[in-house]
């Protein structure tokens, strides 16, 4: 049994007060870096070692794999004889629930891919136009109303866009239920409906968790809130720890609003504050806690540490884009030379993908080791979505698009014209198209026998996955399909270079089967594929590798470096030019500079430049209001000497604090460098905007318009995004 001394030897005094917080609700406030995890496994162990509660009593989510898979690997070290069973993300507890409850048929999960190739083909079968109603941008508008628990019927009607949006989510709707299928926010909505609709059912699972944990708190949707007060109706043994400071993803539908008004949820509340942080250095905290004080939307806290102040923040100036990303590269070079680092210490962060092709043509140039976090995940390669379409159909026999996707793969004659006569006849019958081949006729006589050859293959599996394990399965799936075989030509060569990685690739997708069953007690195919169907891209991040990381300010949140680079700090990229409208936007872009700032552990590098490339036209930069906000005394200038002594960093930054820049809108010198001046418009002026398009001004005052974008309705828009026609 671990003692209480051996507690308070790992712990400081407010991780070890939020640990022996035993009963009622508990609002765990976590800085970055101060430890939150190392908390939520105390708190733990604790529980079960005093006899509070059993393993499976205790319930913990997080909004990982990776995060779950850590939390189960900690506790493992700690109590190495108790088998902790719930600790799961979100969507994966709501699989196990809706899996005991009784929903009576099974179901698969769409992953995003999956999803936006149904909503394409309902768009085409709208006959609507995929630039004006593209899946991506239909799938995130769809996810926003199921994170607000909201349906078609919650659209307003003010448009024809709002009309077919209705119509698409509608269908979108009925398609998913005849096909049996789940996306991600499905899961959450159907586990709350699974609560509130079965009561002996959740009353078991009430009785059952007698504490519930929920990490990274600030990141929670509506649904997934209403979920919890769900499970948590009775006993009010919950636990959420988090970070507002940290709350970056309201475009996924997280509503920071939801962690602030805990207190409120649960007036009986205990608040713990951890402002120690055993990551960064005291400058790099310095930092990131000045700028913080310019959110209103915050509960307060001030990170600190007992590493000492280390070295100040390196503010790094450059001529253009390209000089900024090849001089960033040979920063990293040279830090690695001096042998005090390994690639793998670095990280390259910018605010939008698009930030990236320099710097991985830097990286090249210089012979630097290198990797796009969250591009090109192992999960979205074709032959994988091919591979994880047939497992689908195999458990699902009326997952269409499974079907549609694999039915020719490898090719076996089934072009477009027999799909469509396939789709008329499932239409008309009002079955799955797997029961429609089964039934129809008049195929040729080729057809008809690859159809037959796959309709077997599909059962076979089938009755293999119900008597043996996922990876029986799967190698029986990839033998008997000849997917491998189909990347060779007659003479047994591959077809291309392409194929060796294809090839490779589907044997590692039989290795992760193997893996699954060896480490998993569910080893079912079933399991196997819940189990992929929630990976994400980080899952598989791995920052010993002897690589230098290059990614978005988003996708670093939960990771940390010895050496971070910060690029892009000009207004319009960080704070983003979509956001800088509003003041929630603002607040948003100003904690995800902090997430980037508190990655840090060492070294801290922020990189502007002066001029940068733009839809193939040279444009001139701000820097980002955000310096403004940060101490001139955590701050050591670097230029680059190619600058024009008359110049932003010549003018405002040589004999000043960087807070000078605060208010400044104009900081280029009257030699005809100004990047904008003072743009005004009046009513009826034509104008036309880099997002929505073409429209007509109805009024404009102080910098801003209001204009009506033909067929987007009426917005108001800073007058610097608008140009005349």
């Amino acid at each position: 049994m671990i003692s209480k001394f051996e507690f308070e030897k790992e712990l400081n005094d407010k991780q070890l007060e939020a640990v022996l917080a035993k009963d009622g609700p508990l609002l765990i406030l976590a800085g970055a870096g101060s430890g939150k995890t190392r908390v939520l496994m105390y708190k733990i162990a604790w529980l079960i070692e005093t006899g509070s509660a059993r393993p499976g009593e205790i319930l913990a989510v997080t909004f990982t794999n990776k995060a779950a898979d850590e939390m189960k690997s900690r506790i493992a070290k700690m109590l190495p004889d108790s088998n902790f069973p719930y600790v799961n993300t979100f969507h994966s507890f709501c699989v196990k629930v809706l899996r005991g409850s009784n929903l009576d048929n099974p179901f698969n999960i769409y992953d995003d891919s999956d999803k936006k190739s149904l909503l394409k083909d309902i768009i085409k079968q709208m006959e609507l136009d995929e630039n004006d109603y593209s899946p991506a941008k239909i799938s995130s508008i769809i996810s926003s109303y199921k994170n607000r628990m909201q349906g078609p019927e919650d659209i307003e009607q003010t448009s024809i866009e709002s009309m077919n949006l209705t119509n698409i989510y509608k269908t979108y709707l009925t398609k998913m239920k005849s096909n049996n299928a789940f996306d991600f926010d499905d899961l959450i909505i159907n586990g709350y409906k699974a609560f509130k609709n079965d009561e002996p059912f959740a009353d078991n699972l009430r009785k059952r968790f007698k504490y519930v944990l929920i990490d990274e708190y600030q990141d929670i949707n509506t649904a997934q809130y209403m979920l919890v007060k769900e499970i948590c109706r009775e006993n009010k043994n919950i636990t959420v720890v988090g970070d507002d400071d940290q709350s970056i993803y309201r475009f996924r539908g997280a509503d920071m609003s939801i962690m602030l008004r805990f207190e409120k949820d649960y007036p009986d509340a205990k608040v713990v504050r951890l402002e120690q942080n055993y990551r960064s250095t005291g400058k790099i905290l310095e930092a990131a806690n000045a700028l913080m004080t310019n959110n209103k939307m915050r509960k307060k806290k001030t990170l600190w540490t007992d590493k000492g102040d280390g070295e100040k923040i390196n503010l790094m100036v450059y001529q253009d884009g390209k000089t900024e990303a090849h001089s960033v590269i040979m920063k990293i070079k040279e830090l690695y030379k001096s042998n005090q680092y390994k690639y793998g210490d670095f990280a390259v962060l910018y605010r939008t993908n698009s930030q990236s092709r320099l710097f991985e043509e830097a990286c090249r140039q210089e012979g630097i080791p290198y990797r796009i976090i969250g591009a090109n995940s192992f999960y979205n390669a074709k032959e994988i979505k091919d591979i994880t379409a047939y497992l689908h159909l195999v458990l699902n026999k009326k997952d269409n698009v499974a079907f549609k996707r694999i039915i020719n793969v490898p090719r076996r004659g089934i072009g477009e014209s027999a799909i469509r006569r396939i789709e008329e006849y499932a239409e008309e019958s009002e079955i799955s198209l797997f029961e429609a081949i089964e039934e129809m006729v008049g195929f040729s006589a080729k057809q008809t026998e690859e159809i037959e050859k796959f309709i077997k293959l599909i059962k076979d599996t089938s009755e293999i996955a119900e008597e043996a394990d996922a990876y029986t399965a799967v190698k029986f799936l990839i033998d008997e399909s000849k997917i491998k075989e189909s990347f060779y030509n007659e003479k047994g060569e591959l077809i291309s270079a392409e194929y060796l990685n294809r090839e490779a690739n589907v044997d590692e997708f039989i290795n992760s089967a193997q893996d699954y069953i060896t480490t998993y007690a569910d080893t079912s195919l079933a399991g196997f594929m819940a189990n992929i169907s929630l990976q994400s891209d980080l899952d598989h991040y791995d920052e010993n590798e002897g690589t230098v990381s290059l990614m978005t300010f988003h996708l670093t949140k939960g990771l940390e470096f010895p050496v971070v680079f910060l690029t892009g700090i000009e207004d319009k990229i960080i704070p983003h030019f979509m956001s800088i409208s509003s003041q929630s936007g603002i607040e948003e872009e100003r904690r995800l500079f902090y997430v980037g700032i508190t990655r840090a552990e060492k070294l801290l590098f922020m990189t502007y430049a002066l001029k940068r490339m733009n839809r193939g036209m040279m444009d001139y930069s701000h820097p980002s209001r955000f310096l403004s906000e940060i101490p001139q005394s955590c701050i050591k200038k670097i230029e680059d000497r190619r600058i024009p002594p008359r110049s932003i960093v010549g003018k405002y930054h040589n004999s000043s604090t960087i807070s000078s820049l605060k208010g400044q809108r104009n900081i280029f010198d009257d030699s005809g460098m100004s990047k904008t001046q003072e743009v005004s418009f009046e009513s009826g002026d034509q104008v036309k905007h880099l997002i929505f398009g073409k429209g007509i001004v109805l009024s404009s005052k102080n910098g801003t318009s209001k204009v009506d974008f033909l067929g987007k309705g009426v917005k108001t828009i800073v007058n610097s995004f608008l140009s005349r026609i």
